[in-house]
């Protein structure tokens, strides 16, 4: 059982909706290239501080050895794995965008019907981006 809102049509040309996909795509853009830089710095502080230890020890008939790895600075770790994540986030948001934008400007006079979740995911009510 749905409320009313759920069965609210908004009506928005073709044009208006490909003008806002082009918007989000910028925006992911951006964001995309932000997360980019602050991937590379953290691939080299873990690149400057990881390093691999051998340590031996006596068994019975000889020797074995483990590889030990240090990942390096754990902040530096833990933000090359967020700075990828977001990146490729950004990355995939970016071109679902820039694709939705070509097709909705194929029929750029063509109005269409749109529910609350497509006004929103398109920012068509006037919704403020996240930082």
């Amino acid at each position: 059982m749905g409320t009313a809102r759920q069965e609210h049509r908004f009506e928005f040309p073709a044009a208006a909706i490909a003008q806002a996909a082009e918007a989000e795509a910028s925006y992911h853009e951006i964001r995309a290239s932000w997360w980019t830089a602050e991937y590379g710095m953290a691939v080299e502080k873990v690149r400057a501080t990881a390093f691999v230890e051998i340590r031996e020890y006596e068994v019975t008939g000889g020797k074995r050895a483990d590889v030990v790895v240090n990942y390096g600075d754990p902040a530096a770790y833990k933000r090359m794995g967020e700075a990828f994540q977001k990146w490729e986030e950004h990355r995939l948001a970016a071109e679902r965008y820039r694709t939705d934008a070509r097709l909705y400007r194929t029929q750029a006079g063509r109005v269409y019907e749109l529910d609350t979740d497509d006004v929103h995911y398109f920012r068509l009510g006037g919704e403020a981006r996240p930082e």
